[in-house]
């Protein structure tokens, strides 16, 4: 898929309100009513994206518009916040933030890691599990 256009130009503004019940009815109870994105084709538009922005994620779901409905294309994703360029690469602060940025955007989604995955994380990263419920409790 393309990048999608923000819904700031004049043509964008006059879609969504002349389609804010189709929008309305179509957005995710989780997305921001601010950030909805279309993707044009040909000077149509072919897709809605609704967007909620959590820190250092943003959570997308793509629709697309046929018949005069918008179909969820696949389920939410979560994706990292920076440009395209960006590298998968964090200082630790920031992997910090990210991590805490996905748990957040995945409890908005109504999903949740375990005690049991945050032990077996620990445990990996050569990590007491007595060490990272201190660092996580000790942050509050």
């Amino acid at each position: 898929m393309s990048k999608p256009i923000k819904a700031q130009s004049e043509v964008s503004r006059e879609w969504l309100a002349s389609n804010e019940a189709l929008v309305t009815a179509a957005r995710p109870s989780w997305a921001d009513a601010e950030r909805v994105y279309l993707d044009y084709s040909y000077g149509e538009v072919e897709s809605v994206v609704f967007v909620r922005q959590i820190s250092e994620v943003t959570i997308e779901q793509w629709f697309t518009l046929a018949a005069g409905a918008l179909t969820a294309l696949d389920v939410p994703r979560v994706c990292l916040t920076g440009d395209d360029s960006e590298e998968a690469s964090f200082t630790p602060e920031r992997s910090a933030r990210v991590a805490v940025s996905l748990l957040a955007a995945a409890m908005a989604l109504g999903a949740a890691a375990t005690l049991g995955e945050l032990r077996a994380a620990a445990v990996d990263a050569g990590l007491s599990t007595g060490s990272v419920y201190a660092a996580m409790l000790g942050s509050f």
